[in-house]
């Protein structure tokens, strides 16, 4: 058996030692901060990261079995990042998903819909499966870091370098809290970055909800509002129709969103006709189609459900075909 190196097994030391001494005191421990950052870890390799978390999780455990361990805070929603490192062992050595789902072009709203990118906080679904995939897509996610740099932006100004007003920073907070009540049941905490704006990197300042002579941001003004009203989510409208072409080995099923309704995912059911075999699909909300595996001369039906908080809402059944 492989001995580990010096430095994880001090690791595991060290973790056991502070869990034991600030046990009942911390909350939680994150293992490390953005490890898919090179800024942060060196060469950003998931397989490096993996092996620091089993260790620093170990030593956790071992001195504080109760205190959760939270999974390094990754730099915006790099669901193919954390694929890696889950791959890699990070599976099954934390309690908590953390992430920090910015926006790429950072003056963007949090509803901005799923591009496919990293850079939007509702590329999360692509989390959630990316989790589920390895059994883990019902444990909590937390934003360990986010929010809106209020400032004027500049021309010479990056994307991740565009601000907001005050105003609308405070908007977008309160947003983002009702789009995480509604949408995302297994996002639990969120962390906004930071609590003072007394930042001396013109790039990190006035994200702060305190202002450095003491007062609020109009962020920290409106959050008791923004937290004392829970939406009400209704339960989805069933899928559009459902259409399915047909290819060798494989058919690609087709739908419509359901109108007006809020969807965090759709559930796919491939079912065999005259038989109680079915094969279970989940797919994101911003996605409205699936392929799935099909043997010739079988006869199949695809069902469609929408999904959110309050449930799954009635499916939509395609016609019969037969697979090719």
């Amino acid at each position: 058996m492989r001995k580990l190196p010096a430095a994880l097994i001090a690791l595991t030391d060290v973790a056991k030692r502070l869990a034991a001494k600030y046990n009942g005191t911390v909350d939680a421990w994150e293992v490390w901060n953005e490890p898919n950052d090179t800024g942060f870890l060196p060469g950003a390799d998931p397989g490096v990261y993996a092996n620091i978390l089993k260790a620093a999780n170990a030593g956790f455990k071992a001195g504080s079995p109760t205190t959760p361990v939270v999974f390094g805070g990754g730099s915006y929603v790099d669901a193919a990042w954390v694929d890696r490192a889950l791959a890699a062992g990070a599976a099954g050595n934390y309690d908590i998903m953390g992430i920090h789902p910015y926006q790429g072009v950072a003056d963007e709203a949090p509803e901005a819909p799923d591009n496919g990118t990293i850079w939007r906080l509702n590329h999360l679904p692509a989390l959630i499966n990316t989790m589920a995939k390895y059994g883990e897509g019902a444990k909590q996610i937390w934003f360990t870091e986010f929010g809106w740099r209020a400032h004027v932006t500049l021309t010479s100004d990056g994307n991740w370098q565009r601000g907001v007003s005050p105003a609308t920073q405070a908007d977008y907070l309160a947003r983002t809290i009702t789009l995480v009540r509604t949408t995302y049941p297994t996002v639990t905490r969120l962390y906004w970055y930071k609590d003072r704006a007394d930042s001396a990197n013109p790039n990190e300042a006035q994200y702060g909800l305190i202002y450095p002579d003491g007062t609020p941001a109009p962020a920290l003004k409106n959050l008791p509002a923004a937290l004392g009203t829970t939406p009400t989510v209704t339960l989805p409208s069933a899928p559009g129709s459902v259409s399915v072409t047909r290819k060798s080995g494989y058919a690609i099923a087709n739908w419509k969103a359901p109108a007006g309704s809020t969807v965090t995912s759709y559930r796919v059911e491939l079912r065999q006709v005259n038989s109680t075999a079915v094969t279970v699909v989940t797919v994101p909300s911003g996605t409205l189609s699936a392929k799935l595996t099909t043997r010739r001369g079988v006869s199949y039906q695809v069902a469609v459900a929408a999904v959110n908080s309050a449930g799954t809402s009635p499916f939509t059944v395609s016609s019969s075909f037969t697979g090719r």
